[in-house]
């Protein structure tokens, strides 16, 4: 989905640094990725036999983080596409065996282009994370 916008924060008028107008822009506009497997929120998951599935239009460059409750990195890594009819863009990744009760946070995370900056628009890109949706769940 694109949506077109009008930048206003150039100069606060509208306006690039040297007065001309900004052109509007369309920008790409998804879905944030929801956690669909565990349940979210759920206190009862297996520590093992696990395989986590989030619903997202996820690009060739974005990766799941799982984090522990001390932050540390559970897995890190790519995606398989694990559509349904009612979900099809679901992904899906298998998950080593858990601590029991502990709380596991779920992120995607990527590198959105570098772009040089212009009088309109500032620099951007760079890296990313994103907490996905309902992405926690603590094991049995």
């Amino acid at each position: 989905m694109l949506v077109a916008i009008s930048l206003a924060g150039c100069a606060g008028t509208g306006s690039s640094t040297s007065g001309m107008p900004c052109p509007a822009i369309a920008v790409p506009v998804f879905p944030l990725p929801v956690m669909i497997a565990p349940a979210p929120g759920s206190t009862a998951v297996p520590a093992s036999g696990l395989a986590i599935v989030i619903s997202a239009q996820m690009s060739a460059d974005e990766r799941i983080r799982l984090l522990g409750t001390d932050n540390s990195v559970i897995i890190s890594g790519p995606l398989a596409p694990a559509p349904t009819v009612e979900r099809p863009q679901a992904v899906s990744a298998a998950v080593p065996p858990l601590s029991p009760h502990t709380l596991y946070t779920l992120n995607v995370f990527g590198t959105t282009p570098v772009t040089p900056a212009t009088a309109c628009f500032p620099a951007g890109g760079g890296p990313y994370q994103l907490q996905v949706i309902g992405g926690t769940f603590t094991t049995q």
